[in-house]
């Protein structure tokens, strides 16, 4: 029996899709910008197709929407998470959490990037039956699937005993399959769970795309021993329960104006660079003919007029517009890096200290918030990962919260220079510099004393009482 409609989304990812288009067509780059074409670039009133498809081709994206969200999700994830009560068993999973090689750090910095993105991620755990290799079972494990909003076609909640809870859950996927003949496959899948409030049952159904574009069911049943959905939601903006809203979206659309100045920027320099050549009353007449021919312009040839009217000059732009344009450029990359959150996102100009200031408090309070979210949805997904094992323990996770600017070297001379005047100890230097990752973790200060002792016994050994010159020549 197929079904039609089972990839019809609900209302929040159909109203969703405008944002996300804009987001995904920023992080794709200049490429799919140029892709979108008129959706972001509008062609200019009585512009030809071909001119339009000239300026288009010309423009180049400045990417800070993009570069602000990976710098600012990079600093979440700068060091490993840390979990505490987990037992041993329940941890060798998240070395390889998602069956594909990456360890739990690298798969949340991915899934926290398309929350930020898209204001809501979502992790699935799953845990496949025993597989056979070959006369070999192997055994199988719970593992997490990363599943992007862009993918999830319905989501359905119902307040049950008090507590809101997921009750259907339905997303698509695309599998691929290589045949002997080296060529790939496409299979389109759609994924359902639906959770029975009465029974506390978790039903699970599989479509597969037919031929003929409908859907049929390849496989069914229930989730032995669970009672609720295992899949959490990973928020980047909360919006409501399992919802959530893009983080810095005012930033993408920001971008997008960048996007449209700059290339009428490019296209007015275009034009600025090729001076117009003006000429007034000159002909120049065949001398066998005695015919009107034209006029040879160039570096070898010469003009030549009796009419005292006539006049060759080149028309210039003024440069008062390429200067607007030139401004507007630079108000907007200003005003980005302090939406985005991100003194990486910087343009040339000193930035004043409380300016740094401010930006730093309200980057590290977004950055904080979504650490404590992504926190919360980590002990989640383990605990679920543990309940499928048939192992209960207290879960506490830890994500770096230190949102140091590694390469920030003004704020360490500063501590220098407050630990030369008394007001910070040696330990609280070191403790600042291994933050900033200017010292090994290990390190310690009776490992730096010792070092620079050996390195003074050395260098009085060797006689070499001025290492930084030369030896003058015996």
């Amino acid at each position: 029996m197929p079904y039609s409609n089972i990839e019809k989304k609900d209302h929040y990812f159909r109203t969703m899709e405008e944002k996300w288009d804009l987001v995904n067509a920023l992080w794709g780059g200049t490429d799919a910008m140029r892709g979108a074409g008129e959706l972001y670039l509008p062609k200019f009133r009585s512009e030809d197709n071909e001119v339009y498809a000239m300026r288009l081709k010309t423009s180049t994206l400045y990417n800070a929407y993009k570069r602000s969200v990976q710098s600012n999700v990079s600093r979440l994830f700068s060091s490993e998470i840390t979990i505490d009560g987990v037992t041993d068993a329940a941890m060798k999973p998240l070395d390889n959490v998602d069956l594909r090689g990456r360890a739990l750090t690298e798969f949340m910095a991915d899934t926290v990037t398309q929350a930020v993105k898209y204001g809501v991620s979502y992790i699935l755990i799953d845990h496949p039956k025993e597989d056979q290799v070959g006369t070999e079972f192997v055994e199988a494990r719970p593992y997490w699937i990363n599943i992007k909003p862009t993918q999830t076609l319905s989501v359905r909640t119902q307040r049950i005993l008090g507590v809101e809870t997921l009750t259907h859950f339905k997303y698509f996927e695309q599998t691929t399959n290589t045949d002997a003949t080296s060529i790939e496959e496409f299979t389109d899948l759609i994924r359902s769970f639906t959770l029975d409030p009465i029974t506390k049952i978790v039903e699970f159904v599989v479509y597969e795309r037919h031929q003929n574009g409908g859907w049929m069911i390849t496989d069914e049943g229930t989730m032995d021993g669970l009672t609720y959905i295992p899949v959490v939601a990973v928020y980047g903006q909360w919006k409501d329960y399992m919802f959530g809203d893009p983080v810095l979206f005012d930033l993408a659309e920001m971008n997008i104006r960048h996007w449209q100045s700059a290339s009428d920027q490019q296209w007015v320099l275009h034009f600025a660079r090729t001076p117009i050549l003006f000429g007034k009353g000159l002909t120049s007449i065949d001398a066998n003919t005695g015919e009107e021919k034209a006029i040879a312009v160039g570096p070898n040839a010469l003009v030549m007029s009796g009419n005292p009217e006539s006049d060759l000059r080149y028309v210039e732009h003024s440069g008062q517009a390429i200067e607007s344009g030139r401004k507007d450029l630079q108000d907007l990359q200003d005003q980005m890096s302090v939406i985005g959150l991100d003194v990486s996102v910087n343009t040339p100009g000193n930035r004043t200290a409380t300016e740094t200031s401010i930006n730093t408090a309200q980057a590290q309070s977004l950055l904080r918030l979504i650490a404590v979210q992504t926190e919360r949805a980590i002990e989640q997904c383990i605990w679920i990962t543990q309940d499928y094992m048939g192992i209960a323990s207290e879960v506490h996770v830890d994500i770096n919260m230190e949102y140091a600017d590694t390469g920030n070297t003004e704020a360490m001379t500063k501590i220098m220079e407050m630990y030369h005047a008394g007001l910070v100890t040696a330990q609280d230097v070191l403790i600042e510099a291994k933050r900033r990752k200017i010292l090994r973790d290990e390190q310690s200060i009776e490992d730096i004393e010792n070092d620079r002792r050996r390195d003074t016994s050395t260098t009085e050994a060797s006689g070499d009482t001025n290492p930084g010159e030369d030896s003058p020549a015996e």
